[in-house]
């Protein structure tokens, strides 16, 4: 069993939420079902909130077991005068600043009511309330892991460490002055790449395009036609293309469109709660599977345009013109009715440059009219992998559900940011997305045909009690390192370090502080405690 224990301070609502995210992340390490992540995490979250707008300081303490989430609030606030008035949805006694920062609708105790399996309150006018809840665990299903498809050149690194703390799986690790990447933790985000000034990290594809074939389709991302330093339209860029022995080339634009189509008619057809995530990034999808399983259910069940698009080829094989590792992953699965192969854009970049420098459009890009812009259905686009963990959070602890779609990139402004394109992104887009009104391939979105499953990710075991025991071990080992969080050692934080020397990874003289300065355990608000 491990135990969790996290003050709450009346009022502070900065620092609201942290005792239910210590909750949050266990259940996640320990591999429970992600339904069950998720209602434990809106309970906790509510009954901490509870506090924080009514109540003067409290604790939240949580026992945790293969089977069961225990949870225990209590608080030495005013008291709850009627009970049975206070679970109905919608009563509120929360003062005005709570109101103004969006708290306070009266759905506290009903959404902790709905979300446990067991639930039960006593108060005393006066002298505070104590919260219980229950919350049935269960083992994930896990989905298998793709190879992570981001190379690395090791002799480059210069250990500067900004790759470790921008990967959002805390996926890198430095081990003897060179990066390496625990695949089971890589979404193929290209976070590593955007920020590493040496260039140690690259798609893992050829560089080179192979030879021209007449049974060969060649698929170019839409970003491509941004890249020339001026406008270029997709028919001179075809011609190019064509020129060059690519008899068959798709833009990956009717494929784009057909699923943000898709994902507007699933919108409106279907009664769903919450924001609807359309899977347009793969390696957003991966990142959901990795860290934020419990919305999942949020996807749409379509295909990402890139694989639609390879399900579309009748004959012969796809070449893919791929600017992240990511989509990389998906063009490397072994389909043997749909064979593909997957190349960096760098090769092609290198030789259509060559290729149109004499090349004289004779036009302007078109500037699309208000009303076609009117027609376009509206979503909310967010970029940027640290802003898009930021909307995941709050979408976790159900604090956002007003957005309808929403678009999520993890390149920033989406794929026409992919470090691997050398123009400046909204430049790109706009010379990219003012061209090609007629496209030479009819796209169409697929369904997925099975449900996308959480994949192993932050789990530390498969076995649910072995878990929960180097979970154990984690949090004792925690406390003897310094809490500089670093990435001196090699490892992101003090507490995937002590992951490290628990799975073995590495060992705790990894920590020079540690050596140098030995540390008492820290003394911190809410400290977990194991037993």
């Amino acid at each position: 069993m491990t135990e969790i224990t996290g003050d709450i301070k009346s009022g502070d609502y900065i620092s609201a939420g942290r005792a239910s995210k210590k909750v949050k992340d266990a259940l996640k390490r320990i591999g429970a079902d992600p339904a069950a992540v998720r209602r434990a995490m809106v309970a906790a979250y509510e009954a901490e909130m509870n506090v924080v707008i009514h109540a003067q300081d409290g604790t939240l303490r949580a026992a945790v077991t293969p089977d069961t989430l225990e949870v225990l609030v209590s608080d030495g606030g005013p008291g709850i005068e009627n009970i049975e008035q206070a679970v109905r949805e919608g009563y509120s006694t929360a003062p005005p600043e709570a109101r103004e920062l969006g708290f306070g609708a009266g759905m506290g105790l009903p959404n902790i009511q709905r979300n446990a399996d067991r639930f039960s309150i006593y108060s005393e006018v006066g002298k505070g309330t104590r919260l219980h809840f229950t919350v049935f665990l269960k083992a994930q299903t896990e989905a298998s892991v793709h190879a992570s498809s981001v190379s690395i050149t090791p002799a480059e690194c210069k250990r500067c460490l900004r790759c470790l703390h921008v990967c959002p799986t805390q996926a890198i690790r430095i081990r003897d002055s060179a990066p390496i990447i625990l695949p089971h933790l890589c979404v193929g985000c290209a976070a590593c790449r955007a920020v590493c000034p040496e260039k140690v990290y690259d798609i893992n594809c050829p560089d080179e395009l192979p030879e021209p074939d007449k049974n060969a389709t060649l698929v170019v991302p839409a970003a491509l036609r941004g890249q020339f330093g001026r406008f270029l339209s997709g028919a001179a860029l075809r011609d190019t293309l064509h020129a060059m022995g690519w008899d068959t080339v798709w833009f990956s634009d009717p494929w784009e469109e057909a699923l943000a189509d898709a994902v507007t008619r699933y919108a409106s057809e279907s009664n769903h709660a919450g924001p609807i995530l359309s899977p347009v990034c793969p390696a957003v999808v991966n990142l959901i599977q990795v860290r934020y399983p419990s919305l999942l259910s949020n996807i749409p069940p379509f295909l990402t345009a890139l694989e639609s698009a390879r399900n579309s080829l009748h004959s012969g094989h796809g070449v893919f013109v791929v600017p992240c590792a990511a989509q990389c992953s998906l063009v490397q699965e072994v389909n043997a009715l749909h064979p593909a192969v997957a190349v960096s854009p760098n090769a092609l970049l290198r030789a259509l440059t060559a290729a149109i420098k004499d090349c004289d459009d004779g036009a302007n890009p078109p500037v699309p009219s208000a009303q076609e812009e009117g027609r376009r259905p509206k979503v909310v686009a967010i970029s940027g992998v640290d802003r898009v963990c930021q909307f995941l959070d709050e979408m976790e602890d159900e604090r956002v559900n007003d957005c309808g779609i929403v678009a999520l990139y993890a390149c920033d402004s989406g794929c026409f940011g992919a470090p691997v394109w050398p123009e400046h992104p909204e430049v790109s887009r706009y010379r990219s997305m003012t061209t090609e009104r007629q496209h030479h391939a009819s796209g169409r979105a697929l369904y997925r045909p099975k449900p996308l499953a959480p994949r192993a990710g932050l789990r530390l075991d498969a076995d649910m009690q072995r878990a929960i025991e180097k979970l154990a071990q984690i949090d004792r080992i925690r406390d003897t390192l310094p809490g500089r969080d670093c990435g001196v050692c090699g490892s992101p934080t003090c507490l995937a370090l002590a992951e490290d020397i628990v799975m073995n990874r590495t060992d705790a003289d990894a920590c020079v502080y540690k050596k140098q300065h030995p540390q008492k355990p820290r003394q911190k608000r809410g400290k977990e405690t194991t037993s």
